[in-house]
């Protein structure tokens, strides 16, 4: 891999991004950002932020709405492009897709759903004692920590009625969730099992959703 290729993907740990890996991951976090979004976001001159925005847009990865007032300047809106997604991790998923359709061709639906039951069950052993704590709310940032770690995006937020919302807006298997409903079942059920509490899917992004997201209630 080049280094020009190594520079251009972007680090969703928000651990040691440079600059222009933090613009994009405010891009894809908050899904439309203001220059001033950016300069309260970073540790970053507006001049600077200005110049990779730029660079962002002559490559297509991202698009400028403008928004004009009676009075003042107009506002300047910046969002992704379909391109900049090649930009986030994917965790080779086109290799592991081709890997699951030769997996389907040799043992059928059966190999392959036994595949992601024994890889929940790996994922709960390896979480299982960092996904702790006194409260759901302690486990349940846990739980950010770790998906944020494979470069999930993910934020938790409680609602009012006590229950709480727990959302990704990145899916670095994406092309796999998409064909094999599986990865996305693995997922509610390792939630399920480390939270030990009940939850429910409420958008998935390999059936269309922007973001995949869970409503998480605490025991009555």
């Amino acid at each position: 891999m080049s280094m020009s290729l190594k520079r251009s993907v972007v680090n969703l740990s928000g651990q040691d991004s440079t600059s222009r890996e933090q613009v994009l991951f405010w891009l894809k976090k908050l899904g439309t950002v203001t220059v001033q979004d950016l300069i309260d976001r970073m540790d970053v001159t507006g001049v600077a932020i200005r110049r990779y925005l730029t660079e962002l847009q002559e490559e297509g990865h991202i698009v400028t709405k403008v928004q004009r007032h009676q009075v003042g300047r107009p506002t300047h809106y910046y969002q992704l492009t379909d391109s900049a997604f090649e930009l986030y991790p994917r965790q080779y998923d086109e290799l592991a897709t081709e890997l699951f359709d030769e997996l389907e061709a040799l043992y059928g639906e059966t190999g392959v759903a036994l595949f992601f039951e024994q890889r929940s069950t790996k994922l709960k052993r390896r979480y299982e004692d960092t996904v702790t704590g006194e409260t759901l709310e302690d486990r349940l940032e846990a739980l950010v920590r770790v998906q944020n770690e494979q470069g999930y995006m993910a934020n938790v937020h409680p609602n009012a009625d006590g229950s709480f919302s727990f959302e990704e807006k990145n899916c670095p298997i994406a092309k796999v969730a998409c064909r094999y409903g599986h990865a996305c079942r693995c997922e509610l059920q390792l939630f399920r099992s480390l939270l030990q509490v009940q939850v429910e899917r409420t958008a998935c992004m390999a059936e269309g959703g922007s973001v995949c997201s869970y409503h998480i209630m605490q025991d009555s």
